[in-house]
């Protein structure tokens, strides 16, 4: 019955680090079709978490009695899963690591505290404009906000350099998303409804019960704060808050890994373009983007992220 307390702590703690190997960018993870078996091993958490831990506890009054066991090898046993299993919930979840913000504050230009200089995803919706700095969402990778009356979801990963802003309403209701992970270096969006899970960078579930269904993807830019301001000048900005204080060297770290320019989605962005929507589609590995002055309206430009930046990948608009 060792054997069975033995499987059982040791099948948990292998359950749980591919559950994250799967869904995190970890070496060799992002380059693999992994997206399904993650999705799976997190639709069975709970099931195979109580197959193993029935496992473990059948055995443990057998490795209890044995007094090499008990001194030695239980508790070094019992560290062993106790910080795997703090580390994979708790350090490594993405949704711990990249907190939301729990105060969205915007300012008037004249109030602004954002470097002008600062890169920005900017949308305008009934003559109402907001600027929301890379160097905050880029932490968060989401914002909820209202502007002019309606919900938006200002949505930007770091990795792909991917910045996306989408009506959050689904099946006629505003949805709410966590970060779940990362596929293909994009981050994964999870919906609290249904449990699906969302490309960030087309809005598109690709997981679960709302599998195929996309969110509406509303025009926005991505500019210096100083171009945004010179074209919607009486634009709102978002502020750091007060309450976010403790995030302060991760926007710091955030807003050195954020680098270039253009208009929409510019700055360093590499990855797949799906040149249409669905199973069918084909994919182009090149950078993706809007061309300088194109805004999201028209035909969408959907970007799937492939590999993470390098020095010799180049930016090509998406045409």
């Amino acid at each position: 019955m060792r054997r069975a307390f033995l499987l059982g702590c040791l099948g948990l703690v292998l359950f749980e680090a591919l559950s994250v190997y799967f869904i995190m960018p970890f070496p060799g993870s992002q380059q693999i079709p992994s997206l399904a078996s993650a999705y799976l091993l997190h639709q069975w958490r709970w099931p195979a978490r109580l197959v193993l831990g029935v496992l473990a506890m059948a055995g443990l009054p057998d490795a209890w009695r044995d007094r090499r066991w008990r001194l030695g090898f239980l508790p070094a046993l019992g560290l062993v899963v106790a910080g795997g299993l703090y580390a994979i919930h708790g350090v490594m979840a993405a949704d711990a690591m990249f907190l939301q913000p729990r105060v969205v504050r915007m300012e008037p230009a004249a109030r602004n505290t954002v470097a002008r200089d600062r890169l920005v995803v900017g949308i305008e919706v009934d003559g109402e404009a907001r600027a929301y700095p890379l160097q905050f969402i880029g932490y968060h990778h989401q914002v909820r906000d209202t502007v002019a009356g309606r919900p938006v979801l200002v949505s930007y990963c770091t990795v792909c350099r991917t910045g996306r802003v989408f009506s959050p309403v689904v099946d006629g209701r505003a949805e709410s998303f966590r970060l779940v992970g990362m596929d293909r270096f994009n981050a994964m969006l999870e919906d609290a409804t249904t449990g699906s899970w969302w490309r960030q960078a087309n809005g598109e579930a690709v997981a679960g019960p709302r599998r195929g269904t996309v969110l509406e993807e509303l025009p926005s830019r991505q500019v210096t704060l100083a171009t945004w301001l010179a074209l919607y000048p009486h634009s709102r900005v978002m502020q750091r808050h007060q309450s976010q204080a403790a995030h302060g060297h991760r926007y710091r770290l955030v807003a050195r890994q954020v680098v270039g320019g253009g208009d929409h989605r510019g700055g360093r962005q590499h990855g797949l373009r799906l040149e249409s929507a669905g199973a069918g589609a084909r994919h182009q590995r090149r950078g993706g983007g809007h061309p300088p002055g194109a805004g999201a309206g028209g035909r969408q430009r959907q970007l799937l992220c492939l590999r993470a930046p390098g020095p010799r990948h180049r930016l090509l608009p998406a045409g």
